[in-house]
């Protein structure tokens, strides 16, 4: 049992070593700071939406198609990825446990289908780096910014 704790402690330190690498330090968001549309780019000015509600539920638009139920999706996101975009919607809702690197998890509507995600701060700005998949260094990723309302 310890060494299971010990492995997954370990596991999700990586982890958030990895995502802070990737700009910024993890932050701790409140639920009500969630609420609203994220926005991310691709590629060529795609945008991909993904819109949370109060009541914990969740819409996206625009995302690369099969990314959400990234079951056999193994690589980094590619300019192709994005000519078909995708919708969904699912639930939202916070871990409470304490040390949780991807505080954030999207359960899609789909068996099989979601996502788990963290907030960092650069520079006054807060992002939301979303892991699709596996959850290591091979795991396709979109970052989010807040719509300004």
């Amino acid at each position: 049992m310890v060494k299971r704790v010990l492995g997954a402690s370990l596991v999700a330190a990586a982890i958030v070593l990895f995502l802070a690498g990737c700009g910024g330090h993890p932050v701790v968001m409140d639920e009500a700071e969630i609420v609203g549309e994220w926005v991310s780019s691709g590629p060529n000015d795609e945008i991909a939406s993904l819109t949370f509600a109060g009541d914990g539920t969740f819409s996206y638009t625009g995302m690369p198609k099969g990314l959400f139920c990234a079951e056999g999706f193994d690589h980094r996101i590619m300019p192709d990825d994005w000519a078909e975009p995708d919708s969904s919607s699912g639930t939202w809702r916070m871990s409470q446990v304490e040390a949780v690197s991807l505080p954030l998890k999207l359960i899609g509507g789909t068996t099989g289908c979601g996502t788990a995600g963290q907030f960092t701060e650069r520079d006054d700005s807060i992002a939301l780096t979303l892991t699709f998949g596996r959850l290591d260094e091979g795991s396709p990723e979109l970052r989010f910014h807040q719509q300004s309302g």
